[in-house]
């Protein structure tokens, strides 16, 4: 015979059930933890009401007492596992299997049916039947089913959800592994719909509303139950979670969302941002999309942002005024020090820079040109989170300290005492392989992809990189030595961050290898080695190993030095598509995928784009209207000539690029219209030593240059380029600039040559008319 199972919407309910009756409950939540008890399994599943854990969570036992139902209890959480894209480790039925934190990487939500039997102040949940739910279909109950008890839960955990994914915690939306464009676009209107309904306080919010149960505790009794509290009744909750009516939960108050700042669509639009006057602020939302190249802490950055009232980005070619906001941030201030570590570690701030609405402020500024002239630009004063940011760097020491005492070491630098002396060691390493055979010790094999001819060690365990194809070269691996008692710390601190110990891991091994290989979870550590040669071979014991997780804290310049070393190299000698079957795992301690090669050893050198191969494969025209010229979205086949007054020139420290301001406009008062200069730039590396004909560029040769041309009349033939910009969404990033061609300061100061015999013959010609005149 079937139960008629009553939904119910959180643990509240479970004070106005009678004692001693078994109550059918059906509920939808999120499993987030699963831990093995000899005869059953508890499950944990949890709301997450205000963005915290929950008080008392729900806690549902899975029986497996008998072969039949362990057989039973092994293929659900298998299937649970494998539908939710969940590793699912060798040994189901251990104790050593605790899996937590499974929202981490995976929305699991989940529909349970349970019986309920309480008894003396105790009682106990047996699963009847779980369901697990598609991340499409709760996205869509959210969406557009919130007229259904179901679909109400299901929206107010998105909204707790959104809560917790804005506060210092693991949980990220950006970290979950169905984390794609048409996600972000639903959890954004999902975010829309919280700020529209109702606001009140969580504490009125009856769909989660705190019992006055207390914290669970397991019992020995046959219930193997929670401690119950004093009974709240109907009055004390507010409303009978069974019987709830649907136009009750129809009318019921959703949690406040975190405020938001509005965009003034009113004073900021395309085509005329750069119209606001002097002293403007404004508070926006939107995204941004990307910063252009970083020079060096004393040189302003340039951060690229679209409201979020402006039409959608079709392309990633960005043109300020034109599809985006170019936001300057000034040298000196707070939040060029926060964008300086954005530049060095881009992943610790991905969940943030990624966001579709982020509230900044922002004030049109006063930008200096030369003598009192001037004109003006938007400067980024403020960012939401800015505080979450900043909490995230810690305050390094400068770059030229190292660490104290041990040295760091790649395994090809090691070399060992040959009076067996020991020493002591760090390395940086990719955790491959390990043993628990013999028992009184751990063995593992780490690398850090160099190689050491020079050590005597036995075979390698299992030595593959997450395929059994992709092998360890020889001598590629150093084999480790780890006594039980530190083995023991290291081990909770994987399952901390994994959820499951580092036994639970391994992948399937190979026929007679008695190791297991866990290069799929992407464990990268820092290692403290006693290092000796023993019996001919060496000997190294691990003093202290910490895995490096993507929010771990390097204190000094050497260790962040051999970090950026070894992703470098290990994203190069890995295979990628083989991480990205394991991206959940490898984002714990590895950079994001896109991109990551460039952002750890820097841009590649770039090409000469000053020059041209052949000028007749190139329409030439003469430009008058930089307004319009600023407004060019695209490369084109079309060169350019132009000519204006110079006004400044900017660059930076570093040799990363120059910028020449020119305009035509005539200069009557100490303002120059924005839209009326024209940045011609030129990009470092060979385009900047082509420029200068030199091999280098020091700051003698811009002063030279500076010297030259500020002031002067000159002409340029340009061309547009897209030049590639760090990236803070998933496509790819281009801002487009105008570059010289064929331009050199030599061919500048032949131009300011005939420029001042010209002057002086008109100059010549006009006191001859004088003369001519008085005598005449």
């Amino acid at each position: 015979m079937g139960h008629d199972f009553k939904f119910i919407t959180s643990t509240a309910a479970y004070d106005s059930f009678p004692q001693g009756k078994c109550i059918p409950i059906e509920f939808i939540a999120l499993l987030t933890s699963i831990s093995f008890r000899d005869t059953h399994f508890l499950l944990e599943l949890q709301n997450f009401a205000n963005g915290e854990p929950d008080t008392i969570p729900y806690v549902v036992r899975m029986r497996c007492n008998n072969d039949d139902s362990k057989k039973l209890a092994k293929m659900t959480i298998t299937l649970l596992f494998q539908l939710f894209g969940i590793d699912t480790p060798e040994r189901i039925l251990d104790g050593s299997f605790q899996p937590e934190n499974l929202h981490w990487e995976n929305l699991t939500f989940v529909n349970c049916k349970c019986l309920y039997r309480s008894s003396d102040m105790r009682y106990s949940v047996v699963l009847d039947d779980i369901k697990p739910l598609k991340t499409s279909a709760v996205l869509d109950a959210a969406l557009n089913q919130r007229r259904t008890l179901q679909g109400q839960v299901i929206f107010q955990i998105f909204q707790n959800l959104l809560l917790m994914d804005q506060k210092p915690s693991q949980f990220k939306f950006a970290r979950l592994n169905s984390y794609n464009i048409d996600f972000v676009k639903s959890i954004e209107k999902i975010k829309a719909l919280g700020k529209e309904s109702t606001k009140a306080a969580a504490s009125s919010n009856p769909l989660f509303v705190a019992s006055h149960l207390r914290s669970p505790v397991e019992s020995q009794n046959e219930f193997d139950s929670q401690l119950m509290g004093n009974g709240g009744s109907l009055d004390t909750l507010g409303f009978d979670p069974i019987e709830e009516s649907q136009s009750s939960v129809d009318s019921c108050p959703s949690q406040q969302p975190t405020k938001r700042l509005k965009p003034s669509s009113s004073t900021l639009q395309p085509n005329a941002s750069a119209a606001v006057a002097l002293g403007s602020k404004l508070k926006l939302v939107g995204r941004m999309v990307g910063m252009f190249p970083y020079s060096d802490v004393k040189s302003p950055l340039q951060i690229y942002f679209v409201p979020c009232d402006w039409p959608s980005l079709e392309d990633t070619n960005l043109v300020p005024d034109v599809n985006c906001l170019e936001l300057i941030v000034e040298a000196g201030s707070r939040l060029h020090e926060l964008f300086t570590e954005v530049h060095k570690r881009p992943a610790r701030f991905t969940d943030i820079l990624k966001q579709e609405s982020l509230p900044i402020e922002i004030v049109r500024t006063k930008w200096k040109l030369r003598d009192e002239l001037h004109s003006s630009y938007w400067a980024l004063r403020h960012i939401e989170q800015e505080q979450e940011m900043l909490t995230r760097i810690q305050r390094l020491p400068a770059p030229s300290s190292r660490s104290p005492r041990d040295p760091f070491v790649l395994f090809k630098e090691l070399v060992l005492d040959k009076a067996g002396d020991a020493s002591y060691v760090r390395m940086i390493a990719l955790l491959v392989s390990c043993t628990f055979e013999p028992s009184d010790y751990v063995g593992m094999i780490f690398t850090d992809f160099t190689q050491n001819p020079n050590m005597n060690q036995k075979t390698p365990l299992d030595p593959y990189l997450i395929d059994f194809d992709n092998r360890l070269q020889e001598h590629e691996g150093i084999r480790v030595f780890f006594y039980r008692n530190n083995f023991g710390e290291f081990d909770r601190k994987l399952k901390r961050i994994y959820g499951y110990s580092l036994e639970n891991m391994f992948q399937p091994k190979e026929p007679g290898v008695k190791a297991g290989n866990v290069t799929h979870k992407g464990i990268v550590c820092k290692l403290l080695l006693k290092v000796r040669r023993y019996d001919g071979k060496l000997n190294a014991i691990v003093r202290a190993c910490e895995p490096l997780t993507t929010d771990y804290n390097l204190r000094y310049e050497d260790e962040r030095t051999h970090l950026n070393r070894f992703f470098r190299v290990a994203l190069e000698r890995l295979n990628w598509d083989s991480i990205s079957r394991f991206k959940g795992s490898y984002a714990k301690c590895f950079p994001p995928l896109p991109d990551c090669i460039e952002e750890l050893s820097g841009p590649q050198p770039l090409p000469n784009v000053l020059q041209i191969d052949n000028i007749a494969d190139y329409e030439v025209e003469t430009a008058s209207d930089i307004a319009q010229l600023n407004q060019v979205q695209h490369e084109t086949r079309t060169l350019y000539c132009v000519e204006g007054q110079v006004l400044a020139l900017q660059h930076g420290d570093s040799d990363a690029f120059l910028e020449i301001l020119i305009t035509n406009d005539v200069i009557s008062t100490n303002y120059v219209d924005p839209t009326r200069i024209l940045r011609i730039a030129i990009p470092g590396g060979d385009s900047l030593r082509f420029f200068f004909s030199a091999s280098d560029t020091s700051h003698q040769h811009i002063r030279n240059l500076h010297n030259l041309v500020v002031g002067e009349e000159l002409c340029f033939r340009i061309l547009r380029r897209a030049m590639r910009i760090t990236g803070f969404q998933d496509k790819i990033a281009m801002a487009m600039i105008w570059c010289p061609m064929e331009c050199t300061l030599e061919e500048l100061r032949s131009q300011t040559i005939h420029s001042s015999q010209r002057k002086l013959e008109e100059q010549d010609s006009v006191e001859a008319f004088q003369v001519k005149t008085e005598t005449g």
